[in-house]
């Protein structure tokens, strides 16, 4: 079957990058972009940007395609209508079961294809929608998810108004750009919040607990699955708080923190993200740090009924300033 998707225009040398990436996902196989370049070298320049290549095409990593990435490679690969029928096969016959999750197997004996195909199709399904809010089984030298799980409403509302391919592409495609436009909307009122700056102004010679850099790097990205306007507040307010000694915020606002961001690392939790195993040692290491010993800290000062004696907080109780500047760098990491 042949799918009317959107073409978009690419130079000889993108169009380069996208087949061998997609060769690679077809083959089970996942290089770096640097090992990529090296492989490509006698056909892409030195300087060629992987980033250039339209985001609709490409996973933010920048070395897996998305659905429409596929298509534009080989529009009668069998990748692509079988993504159509996983996605109907879960609606129609999955969801009215009320389990949470589906396993590449489960769905592979039903379909009568090929279990990697189904792990290579759980990963293409969330580039044409939000068709599952986590995925494990992903491993360390190749490509695919063993089992996705759909149980927030919004999964839910995706498989239910699912009406084919073209039209959940068109859909995604709308969103995202009335998500750019409101982002551009929020920034520009950002930049004019007159208050916040003068308090920035007021506390510049005091060092802030999430490093201004790090801060600005946040406010530059542009991504298209997620609004990053009550990220970039949180830590502005964590900055302020602790500028101004007001430990137990600082506790609740860095706790704030991390439990908004997991989604944006495919996670339901940040337990989840913690102990991601497809993560190095050393992050995990620190993430645990933010997981247990932050959550201790936080949930005493939250949920601690008035005694008859106190001892307030001091900077060193709240100081969880590099485990979280390595989960906002790999936050920009992730999403630029």
């Amino acid at each position: 079957m042949s799918y009317d998707l959107p073409t978009i225009d690419l130079t000889p040398e993108q169009k380069i990058w996208l087949k061998a990436v997609t060769e690679g996902f077809l083959n089970g196989s996942k290089l770096s972009t640097a090992e990529l370049k090296i492989d490509l070298r006698r056909e892409i320049s030195p300087g060629f940007d992987p980033k250039s290549i339209d985001g609709r095409l490409l996973d933010p990593d920048r070395i897996t395609p998305t659905l429409l990435g596929l298509w534009h490679v080989d529009p009668n690969n069998r990748l692509i209508g079988l993504t159509d029928q996983v996605i109907r096969f879960i609606r129609d016959e999955v969801l009215p079961t009320k389990v949470k999750s589906i396993k590449a197997a489960q769905a592979a004996e039903r379909l009568n294809c090929s279990e990697q195909d189904i792990r290579l199709v759980f990963m293409l399904m969330q580039s044409v929608g939000s068709f599952w809010n986590s995925a494990s089984g992903m491993p360390s030298d190749g490509v695919g998810y063993l089992e996705v799980g759909f149980k927030d409403d919004y999964v839910i509302d995706a498989y239910l108004s699912y009406q084919g391919l073209v039209e959940a592409i068109a859909d995604k495609e709308r969103k995202n750009l009335e998500r750019d436009a409101q982002i551009k909307s929020q920034q520009a009122a950002m930049s004019s919040s007159l208050a916040y700056e003068k308090i920035y102004e007021s506390l510049n010679s005091r060092p802030k607990y999430v490093n201004e850099t790090r801060l600005q790097q946040l406010r530059e990205l542009q991504p298209r699955d997620f609004d990053l306007t009550r990220l970039v507040r949180l830590i502005e307010e964590l900055n302020v708080a602790s500028a101004e000694g007001c430990y137990m915020s600082v506790a609740m606002l860095v706790r704030a923190i991390v439990d908004h961001i997991p989604p944006i690392f495919g996670k339901r939790s940040f337990n989840d993200v913690a102990s991601d195993s497809q993560k190095p040692r050393s992050f995990r290491e620190a993430m645990e740090h933010l997981q247990h010993g932050l959550r201790k800290v936080a949930d005493h000062h939250l949920h601690v009924q008035i005694r008859s004696k106190e001892v307030l907080p001091n900077e060193n109780q709240v100081d969880f300033r590099s485990a979280l500047d390595l989960l906002l760098a790999e936050i920009v990491r992730l999403l630029k």
